[in-house]
């Protein structure tokens, strides 16, 4: 029932001013009232507050009433809110607290890789004012300030580890950004006084000028400059497979007698990708069909849909496809291996005409068997490589002695490598087989290592890795050949190192002959009885260098668990030259790429950043963000 104001007239008496009055008749006698709504009688005292009580109890949807008899829910919860809630106050945000938040804004742009004018964003400014209100954010010439400073002060921190170095590796790497702009980076590495694994990456920019040998290595020198590395710390130097660097890299070896050493991940991805599968028109045209495939579910929102409904249907997790990247082969391996898992729901979406007139000519060889074992059978022989790039790609542990033990292990995967369909061993395809040789030979001829007199940087490494230093990779000749050449460096190392002990009135002899090293290790079991032949007549660097190599090869070789920096720190007091050494060679990366590896993060919108700043302050971004 609706409650209507009453149009008849009042009993003759003084004016009555509320409201209330609209919803009640007086009744005879001017006792009682009566509501109009309810037909309820109220006793009245000639006031209206048993009314207005009555209206806010029974009926609250009634016209407003007076402010001075409002007392209904809403405003008892108001009432309560002012009580319990206490008034915020607008205050200043403390000093301190300021540049807290200041220095964790920088964190924010270095660390996520930000442009700077993300402090210009509306949204991000109502933002903090919403977490601080007293908080005023600087402006970007402020921030711009600030990371000069923290770039200094970072830099300055990297000079001073850099110079207590004993021996640096560089790596070097020229790569393109998502707009094909060319980047140089060059690295610092070096194993500290603890025996712990450090690097810094120095400089990252793009080059405008023609990338040669010259201009590279010129780059190379002022970077090097800028950071005071005395070239005659360095030791050796990783760099890309790329012709200009490699020809950079010789001429800085013979400036500077630096080992080149080319990065192990670009010659894998040149010995799988670029000289195996894409010269195999079979295999590429597999390849081929499946990335055709993965880019129509991508581009499909029905195929992807139905894929969805049959991965469900199998009890399969759903799992997103993956596209393969040109330049890095194991992202083929990627592709693949999440082709292969998905392969019932996908031959089940295939078959299903209600999607089959949407797609293109040639993702429907898939449907063939043939191509699915092709796919298989590659993934079989690709499985070894993947393992083995992503080892030589960590920057946590030793990986460059790791190389020729990795080579010789690939080399027997690909000749024990079997296909198995349905725990039935299969023969290998013909194009698998010509696959595995030429990968095969690829492999043997990319590290060919080489012996007496220039012996390969890795297999010092090798050497004076205790995990390896059996070198059973080797043959007998070859192995004492390379201990020959630790010994010989050894020595020479000792002898130029100011914090040798040594005696100077000491006559050094003449140094002994390749072959007579050879000679002196032709037997591993009588290293003992060759040595002290050796040693008669040489000096005293000589002979306890001889000496520690006597104890260090006869040992057996350390479990492949063990770090092999941890095993030299705790050796090092045993056999002091030798340490020296391996905390020289030790240090060098086994690939030259660190660097693109940060900006293909997900998630990451490295080309805004490159366009919001000047070259100068995206090197200094970048910088921190690897060195802070």
């Amino acid at each position: 029932m609706t409650c209507t104001p009453s149009n008849e007239s009042h009993t003759p008496g003084r004016v009555k001013h509320s409201k209330c009055w609209d919803y009640f008749t007086m009744m005879e006698g001017r006792k009682q009232v009566q509501c109009k709504t309810c037909l309820l009688t109220l006793t009245y005292h000639k006031s209206t507050t048993m009314m207005n009580k009555h209206l806010n109890r029974k009926h609250p949807n009634m016209l407003p009433l007076e402010d001075g008899h409002r007392d209904t829910t809403d405003v008892r919860i108001k009432k309560e809110i002012k009580l319990t809630i206490p008034k915020v106050r607008r205050r200043r945000c403390a000093q301190d607290r300021a540049r807290s938040i200041t220095g964790l804004l920088l964190q924010v742009i270095v660390k996520d890789l930000r442009p700077l004018d993300l402090v210009n964003g509306v949204a991000f400014r109502e933002f903090l004012s919403f977490l601080e209100p007293g908080y005023s954010v600087p402006s970007v010439v402020y921030f711009e300030k600030m990371l000069e400073e923290k770039y200094n002060e970072v830099k300055q921190q990297c000079i001073a580890e850099l110079k207590k170095a004993s021996g640096l590796s560089l790596s070097c790497d020229v790569w393109n950004s998502a707009a094909v702009d060319a980047y140089m980076s060059v690295s610092v590495h070096f194993i500290d006084e603890d025996w712990q694994l450090r690097n810094f990456l120095l400089e990252s920019t793009n080059v405008l000028e023609s990338h040669t040998p010259i201009v590279i290595r010129q780059w190379i020198e002022d970077a090097l400059q800028r950071f005071e590395v005395e070239p005659a710390k360095i030791v050796s130097m990783v760099h890309d497979t790329g012709e200009n660097m490699s020809a950079a890299a010789r001429l800085l070896e013979e400036a500077y007698s630096w080992k080149p050493v080319q990065c192990a991940a670009h010659s894998l991805q040149l010995i799988v990708k670029d000289h195996g599968i894409s010269k195999l028109p079979a295999l590429d045209r597999a390849v081929d069909v499946a990335r055709q495939l993965v880019e129509y579910f991508r581009k499909s929102e029905f195929a992807l849909s139905q894929l969805s409904v049959r991965e469900k249907e199998y009890n399969i997790i759903e799992c997103p496809l993956v596209v393969d990247t040109p330049s890095r082969w194991n992202t083929t391996f990627d592709m693949i291996d999440r082709l292969l898992e998905l392969r019932v729901p996908i031959a089940a979406v295939l078959g299903d005409m209600a999607v089959m007139p949407s797609w293109p000519s040639a993702p429907m060889e898939l449907v063939m068997p043939q191509q699915w074992d092709m796919l298989m059978e590659l993934k079989t022989l690709l499985e070894p490589f993947v393992h083995a790039t992503a080892f030589l790609g960590s920057e946590t542990h030793v990986s460059a002695s790791t190389v020729p033990v990795l080579v010789k292990g690939l080399i027997r995967a690909l000749e024990a490598v079997h296909y198995t369909l349905d725990g039935v061993e299969v023969v290998d395809s013909p194009h698998i087989q010509q696959l595995k040789e030429r990968v095969k030979w690829q492999l043997e001829e990319r590290w060919k290592f080489p012996t007496a007199p220039h012996v390969d940087f890795l297999l010092y490494a090798a050497a004076l890795d205790p995990r390896f230093r059996g070198l059973k990779f080797l043959s007998g000749p070859d192995a004492d050949a390379v201990r020959s050449h630790v010994l010989a460096k050894a020595i020479d190392f000792n002898r130029q190192d100011p914090s040798a002990n040594r005696d100077p009135s000491v006559v050094k002899p003449t140094i002994i002959h390749v072959s007579g090293l050879d000679q002196l290790f032709a037997g591993f079991s009588d290293f003992a009885d060759d040595m002290e032949v050796a040693v008669v007549g040489s000096s005293d660097i000589e002979a306890i260098v001889y000496k520690e190599a006597e104890q260090y090869f006869n040992e057996k070789q350390t479990p492949r668990g063990v770090n092999p920096l941890v095993w030299w720190r705790d050796n090092q007091s045993r056999l002091p030259y030798l340490s020296r050494v391996a905390k020289q060679v030790l240090c060098l990366p086994a690939t030259s790429s660190p660097a693109d590896k940060i900006f293909s993060t997900a998630g990451l919108d490295f080309m805004r950043l490159c366009t919001s700043l000047h070259p100068s302050h995206l090197n200094m971004v970048i910088y921190l963000n690897r060195n802070m």
